[in-house]
């Protein structure tokens, strides 16, 4: 069928390596707002836009390395995987740091506009969410035979796994003053 690429396929890896790369330059685009001095409307734009970006990628990781199948032409981590046996523990090492709450939050906050959206909490855990997602993506990387490593990372994971000092930095959209369009 056109469009389908094989499961566990170099083309399915290159979907996947995407993701992989978006997650880390929004995440270092955040690390920017961590300067201090005031932002100016534009900047609480632009924060806004990485924020919902980086949130994207985050949800979509999680769903590939969780192994959460919604449609059938979903890429999932153990379609790289040769050892049935292997995939538990990166699936594990992710939900420790997003659970399902979480994830439903991100949905609801990307993709539906809603009146729940004023009662859910607007800062982000970015640190842990990002340090959950490397370190389950080094499992993942582990679990992959030598040809496979090698059609997803371009430079080393190990030195991407962040420590503390970011695990407990939370972002916050901003509100930005509304101004009339004359």
């Amino acid at each position: 069928m056109p469009g389908e690429g094989k499961p566990g396929s170099r083309e399915a890896a290159g979907y996947i390596q995407y993701e992989i790369d978006m997650l880390r330059f929004t995440f270092q685009e955040l690390l920017e707002y961590q300067k201090p001095g005031k932002l100016t409307d534009t900047q609480k734009m632009f924060h806004n836009v990485v924020l919902e970006s980086f949130l994207l990628h985050v949800r979509n990781l999680r769903q590939f390395l969780t192994n959460l199948k919604l449609k059938t032409d979903d890429i999932i981590a153990n379609e790289f995987i040769e050892d049935e046996n292997i995939g538990t523990d990166f699936s594990y090492l992710v939900r420790q740091k997003i659970d399902d709450d979480e994830i439903k939050r991100i949905h609801k906050m990307l993709a539906h506009i809603s009146y729940k959206r004023r009662d859910l909490p607007k800062s982000w855990p970015t640190g842990k969410y990002y340090q959950g997602l490397m370190i389950a993506l080094k499992g993942f990387r582990d679990s992959l035979d030598n040809e496979k490593k090698a059609w997803f990372w371009r430079e080393d994971l190990e030195g991407d796994s962040r420590g503390p000092e970011i695990v407990d930095g939370t972002w916050s959209t901003y509100s930005v003053e509304r101004r009339r369009v004359n």
